[in-house]
Order: structure tokens, then sequence, then C-alpha cells
């Protein structure tokens, strides 16, 4: 059996506590949310992906470890069959993305 992800289930368990400060009207989304708790605790101020800090001529430096974001959603089908009657149910399905601030990048 596969071990399941700590990162993943960190942002699972931080994602819960946002929603509720988005249902209070204090942010606007779980990853702004995120987005404000890395910050405070990185003091990072710019954030970005892999692919974005490369295009902007860096690269993260070895052994970094990138702060968990939900990814844009993704349509998916599922078919299911209930009672001999199969139905097509689409779903939005959030993949884990990763973004790393200033200090953990350097200039290539």
């Amino acid at each position: 059996m596969t071990q399941p992800n700590p990162r993943k289930a960190e942002l699972i368990a931080l994602s819960a506590e946002m929603r509720v400060l988005k249902a209070l009207g204090q942010i606007s989304s779980v990853n702004e949310g995120l987005m404000l708790h890395y910050k405070s605790r990185t003091g990072g101020t710019e954030f970005h992906g892999f692919y974005d800090w490369k295009e902007r001529g860096y690269k993260v430096k070895k052994g970094e470890q990138g702060s968990a974001l939900w990814s844009r959603p993704k349509k998916m089908k599922l078919h299911k069959v209930v009672a001999g009657e199969e139905t097509e149910i689409e779903l939005d399905k959030f993949a884990v993305a990763y973004v790393w601030h200033e200090r953990q990048v350097e200039k290539v």
C-alpha cells in the first residue's frame, strides 16, 4: 500500500482553514489564503512556479522545497452504473502545484 503524501495532507488541512476564511469573506480564494500564509511563514514576497522562474532567468536552488497550492481545475468525467443505468458525472479535479519564493532561486 502506498503511503499518503505528507505535504498533500498538510495542504488539505491548511485548505480547510482557508475555506472558513473564504466563507467569512476575508479572502477571495483558498489559494489566496495559502499564499498569504506562505508569505507570512517564509518572508517571501514574490512566488512563481518552476517554469516561470526559468523564463525569468532563475533556477530553483538545489534542495529547496516549494510551497503547495492547488492547480487550476481540470474537468474529469466519471462513468457510474447505478441500477443498470450508466450515468456520466463531470467533476473538477485539482492537482497540487508548487511555487518558490525569491530567496529560493538564483540567477542562472
